[in-house]
């Protein structure tokens, strides 16, 4: 199902660790109640917008592939539309 949606805040369970990848996420809730568990991580990538720093994260469900961003500066999740 395509997302037409550009950036929809949601809320994202995610296990936070020391090493290279810091953080994982592990599923997350969509503003209508739908949760999504997260098979895999294909890719994350960091971007510095200043004061923030981007984490961005591609990531593969029963429902598709989902680019997940995580802002450091208000600690707020979206996903990218």
């Amino acid at each position: 199902m395509p997302n037409n949606t550009k950036n929809e805040q949601v809320e994202v369970m995610a296990l936070f660790t020391y090493g290279n990848n810091p953080c994982e996420p592990l599923r997350f809730k969509r503003v209508d109640g739908r949760e999504i568990k997260i098979n895999s991580v294909e890719s994350t990538q960091v971007k510095f917008s200043g004061d923030a720093t981007i984490h961005k994260f591609v990531v593969n469900s029963t429902k598709g592939r989902h680019t997940l961003l995580f802002n450091s500066a208000d600690l707020r999740w979206s996903l990218a539309g």
